[in-house]
């Protein structure tokens, strides 16, 4: 007998968020032959998410496509983190599962906190660009904290932001990110590290 059965069937079942494996046995009981099908799932729980903090030489807007394009931003990434003084340090990041506002667009608020690890004295003014509108700054001799808003026409968005390290001692630097969502309330963030070296430096490497 050539003819084929097709058998159709359906599960479900409740899981947390996270990464599962999901493997399927079937036994033929006429050849007793088995097959076996396994593909991973992605069980998300629809919050806000935010991506790991991508450090970059230089983050532009682009209509090309390339393995570096992300969301029409083209990005130099610089994954080893250290960055000449007297030149800009940008961050590009993505925010997932955002809210949709009657309006149909999607507002969030973006905190960034930079703190030297090492004690600077004054240099934190207005070192912080590219992103949203800036409604508060406030800092201290090791820190700078600034807080902008932004939204969005999709669920999922793309930002950068950069630094002017002209005025930045060489040296180790913390940068963190926090995004809330306006509609929903939840938040996301991520930290991340840098380092500022001084031009000589990099011209002996």
């Amino acid at each position: 007998n050539n003819s084929t059965s097709v058998r159709k069937g359906i599960f479900s079942f409740l899981a947390p968020a996270g990464i599962y494996q999901s493997p399927l046995k079937i036994r033929d009981e006429a050849t007793r032959r088995i097959g076996i099908y396994q593909a991973n799932k992605i069980v998300s729980d629809y919050t806000i998410a935010l991506s790991d903090i991508n450090m970059a030489l230089s983050v532009e807007k682009t209509g090309a496509e390339g393995l570096f394009v992300r969301h029409g931003l083209a990005i130099s990434p610089n994954p080893a983190r250290p960055f000449q003084q007297g030149h800009p340090v940008y961050f590009y990041y993505e925010m997932y599962h955002l809210k949709f506002a009657e309006d149909g667009r999607a507002g969030y608020q973006t905190i960034v906190v930079i703190t030297a690890k090492e004690k600077q004295r004054g240099f934190f003014n207005n070192i912080i660009t590219g992103i949203g509108n800036l409604i508060r700054r406030a800092h201290d001799d090791r820190s700078v904290t600034m807080t902008f808003e932004g939204e969005s026409n999709t669920s999922d968005a793309a930002d950068s932001l950069s630094v002017d390290p002209s005025v930045m001692e060489p040296g180790p630097y913390t940068v963190e990110l926090a995004i809330t969502d306006n509609q929903s309330g939840q938040t996301a963030s991520k930290t991340s590290e840098f380092v500022i070296v001084a031009q000589q430096y990099l011209a002996r490497c």
